[in-house]
């Protein structure tokens, strides 16, 4: 044999023999684990010598970095904890030899951070390791850690910038698992994703966060984690499948039933049977659902209006047809006549009285509420990183105290693929849709401001039938999108103001009052300098000549486009910021928070 031949391992039980005898295992993507030759191993050996480590390190920071995939490929296998006990316990000492080999060459923190957490998620999933008592210190390191994150939220209200009891109950149930929370606040990315998961969420899963911590990342990227915060943690559950194998799955519906189904997803390939028996893979769902930021998908999590016990769940509807997808690809549209809300599927049922601790408002019992809302990305007025919408807690007929919540948004029909998509939706005229379930509901990377509105029978029945004209416009393509003009917020405030007869503008603003960004930002505060009104109006005029567009469309017979539009004669427009502003300023009653329900006036008071 030559002395420069690498042999190959295939075995586990092969890697820990040439770990335990301390042989210079390496890693390449075309061989996998192999041995160096006995050549490349004394050259190695000479360098540690003489204190030369850099070769060793780079190479066991493959080998690190390929175990931590190893285990992540693990974590995505069901298994039968006492069928595999002898195996799981081999890999969880291959990780800590592998861990004691890197710490020894200091080698780099990512690598060995990951690895410990992946291999506790091994232990704590597999029962080599049971949860313990909560650790003081570790508690104190937590709650301080998440204070110091809110902190530095800019979209973090002032009176939520404290952690909470509540959040600290929530928090300190991650030092159950020790050795977890030692590698977790080493690692930044994992830590934020806790922070987020546990403090905004609803009563958060931490033992599915824990055991299959690499599986939440894709949950990020298909946009489940936030509605799971927003449902509550129990609907991602650890559970015993067919096979009597430990499981991890969350609620979908299934064709004719209305019980949800816990559906595995850790291959992603198991097949779902939806509304009109169609028939997907999770993998096919979770795909078009991480694409919603370009194309809206057609399934949300959301609560059929058919299940009297109101279980979210995965489910065929699309928020913009206002319909169930068919097996052919064609929609079964829900009728929009009567009291057509009752048909639509939706995201959350609450009572009178919660309604009333939640908002700081009080309901007579025939009244429901309508609340023009907006998220922003932080307190500055300005035109990005924001969106107005309009959301109706209805009472529901026949039914002892329920309320059921819709909130509906206006967006452009046409979500901008790139930078320069973006850009001609920000100057010009696109046509516009309604999400009968606006997905702002979910955020968590902005604040939340809520205006209340008590509405009685006879402007509810404004509110609906304002509501579903605007629905069947969006429908035949007769709504347009204009950000300077008819954007999401205007939507919201003429939705609200005719709705209850108000004379009070909610979102409106001149646009000097404004922060755009570059470079039109810019040119407002140079315009802002000038002496008088007069030249700030020609400046503007100067620059909307520049700017606006005749790009148009037809709409109703009528050709529209921003250049003939209100905002070219006014220079005012509807901005989600102004509805913060207004309420911080006192000019509304309403509330501004950060997650997915307000805190009890208690909780404010707290801080």
């Amino acid at each position: 044999m030559s002395i420069f031949r690498s042999t190959t391992i295939n075995r586990l039980t092969e890697l820990e023999e040439a770990l335990n005898n301390k042989k210079s295992v390496a890693y390449s993507e075309k061989s996998g684990f192999y041995i160096h030759g006995r050549f490349v191993s004394v050259v190695l050996r000479l360098l540690r010598r003489i204190g030369i480590f850099h070769f060793d390190r780079c190479r066991l920071n493959k080998v690190a970095d390929a175990y931590t995939r190893f285990l992540e490929l693990r974590e995505r296998q069901s298994f039968n904890v006492e069928e595999q006990k002898q195996l799981n316990e081999r890999r969880d000492r291959i990780a800590e030899k592998i861990l004691e080999q890197c710490a020894a060459t200091s080698c780099k923190t990512g690598s060995l951070n990951l690895l410990r957490l992946r291999r506790a998620s091994l232990r704590y999933r597999t029962g080599l390791l049971q949860p313990t008592d909560i650790d003081v210190a570790r508690r104190e390191k937590i709650v301080e850690i998440a204070e110091k994150w809110k902190k530095g939220l800019e979209e973090c209200p002032d009176h939520q910038k404290m952690i909470s009891k509540k959040e600290s109950k929530k928090l300190e149930a991650i030092c159950q698992y020790p050795e977890f929370f030692d590698a977790l606040v080493e690692d930044q990315k994992t830590l934020e994703n806790f922070l987020k998961w546990t403090v905004i969420g609803k009563k958060p899963n931490l033992q599915a966060f824990v055991e299959y911590a690499s599986i939440i990342p894709r949950l990020d990227q298909t946009y489940l984690s936030k509605r799971i915060g927003f449902y509550g943690g129990n609907h991602i559950e650890i559970f015993s499948n067919v096979q009597g194998k430990k499981d991890l799955g969350i609620p979908f519906e299934e064709s004719g039933s209305v019980e949800p189904k816990i559906v595995s997803i850790l291959t992603e390939q198991e097949t779902v049977t939806l509304r009109n028996n169609w028939k997907l893979t999770v993998k096919e769902i979770f795909d078009q659902l991480a694409q919603a930021k370009y194309v809206t998908p057609p399934f949300e999590m959301a609560i059929p209006p058919e299940d009297t016990e109101a279980r979210p769940r995965i489910m065929n509807y699309h928020v913009e047809k206002i319909g169930y997808r068919k097996e052919n690809g064609e929609y079964e549209l829900i009728p929009l006549e009567g009291n057509f809300w009752e048909r639509l599927p939706y995201p959350k049922k609450q009572t009178k009285e919660k309604i009333e601790s939640r908002y700081n408002v009080k309901l007579n019992d025939d009244q429901s509420l309508i609340m023009p809302s907006a998220t922003c990305g932080s307190k500055k007025v300005h035109v990005v990183n924001s969106h107005g919408f309009v959301q109706a807690y209805i009472k529901i007929e026949n039914k002892n105290n329920e309320y059921r919540l819709f909130p509906n948004g206006l967006f452009t029909k046409n979500l901008p693929q790139n930078a320069l998509e973006t850009v001609s939706v920000i100057v010009g005229t696109d046509q516009g849709t309604i999400y009968t379930i606006d997905p702002n509901i979910f955020y968590t990377h902005r604040m939340k401001i809520v205006v209340t509105y008590p509405a009685d029978p006879k402007h509810l029945d404004s509110y609906t039938t304002l509501m579903r004209d605007n629905f069947e416009k969006s429908r035949s393509g007769d709504l347009c999108f204009q950000l300077p003009n008819s954007n999401c917020a205007h939507f919201a405030e003429n939705v609200t103001t005719s709705t209850l007869d108000l004379s009070t503008p909610l979102y409106q603003a001149h646009v000097l009052e404004t922060n755009p960004p570059f470079p039109v930002g810019n040119l407002f505060r140079l315009i802002r300098l000038l002496p008088s009104e007069k030249l700030q109006w020609t400046a503007l005029n100067l620059i909307e000549e520049v700017l606006l567009p005749r790009r148009g469309l037809v709409i109703e017979g009528k050709f529209v486009c921003v250049a003939n539009s209100n905002f070219h004669n006014k220079q005012t427009s509807h901005f989600p910021h102004i509805l913060n502003k207004k309420v911080e300023d006192g000019e509304l009653s309403g509330v501004t928070y950060l997650g997915y329900t307000p805190p009890k006036l208690s909780e404010i008071a707290a801080h």
